[in-house]
């Protein structure tokens, strides 16, 4: 890379960041799971602009190599179509593991709900059903500029809270309102809440291998 790193370096880079984000989590690098991205993401076929400024940027050295030493050193697990962040919360909420924690720096994850550890902040902390909701609506409202998606056009994370703000079980309906306040049709409205939503169990069809697509009840 740029500062003349080796492949040797970034996998002493790599384990130390494992063990250092699992201590800061409190839990043993023998007993956590590596979700890695693999293959093309759904998002794409629900907004072809998905991540479309990162097109021409080269990636990372050695990428292919660390995806490699983590799926041979550790316990690592990925799913075609699926992005990292989706199969974390699959993990965290499938019920099949005790006592999970999401160990991550993406406030994406937020959304989920369970314990959630970012070890740059040094935050461990467990998140509700009614904040994982409240954090999910947060980023339907203001989109990703580093995913590629708008959001809704105009609303920046202030207008969003405000947006936000009353009873939780009216939540979907106060966005669906301002989306329909801003003249945007429910399909658009549909698609960015698509593109926020990071997969949990319940939008997942482990027998077809794929995901079930969010919708509100009723839309």
């Amino acid at each position: 890379d740029s500062n003349g790193g080796t492949e040797p370096d970034i996998i002493r880079l790599l384990d130390g960041i494992v063990e250092d984000w699992c201590r800061r989590a409190g839990v043993l690098p023998e007993n956590s799971v590596i979700c890695l991205s693999e293959g093309r993401s759904f998002r794409y076929d629900l907004f072809p602009e998905y991540k479309a400024h990162r097109i021409d940027k080269p990636r990372p050295p050695f990428l292919v190599d660390c995806h490699e030493y983590l799926r041979k050193t550790y316990r690592a697990k990925s799913v075609d179509g699926l992005e990292a962040d989706d199969v974390m919360g699959i993990i965290a909420t499938n019920g099949k593991v005790k006592a999970p924690i999401v160990i991550t720096i993406d406030k994406d994850l937020l959304g989920v709900p369970g314990w959630n550890c970012n070890p740059d902040k040094q935050i461990v902390q467990e998140i509700s059903q009614t904040s994982a909701e409240w954090s999910f609506h947060l980023q339907w409202l203001v989109g990703d500029t580093s995913d590629g998606y708008p959001g809704l056009p105009g609303i920046g994370p202030k207008k969003a809270q405000a947006i936000l703000e009353g009873p939780p079980s009216e939540i979907t309906q106060r966005v669906l309102k301002a989306y329909a306040a801003k003249g945007q049709p429910p399909e658009f409205a549909l698609q960015q809440a698509r593109l926020a939503r990071i997969l949990t169990v319940d939008l997942w069809d482990s027998v077809a291998r794929k995901p079930v697509l969010w919708s509100p009840t009723p839309f």
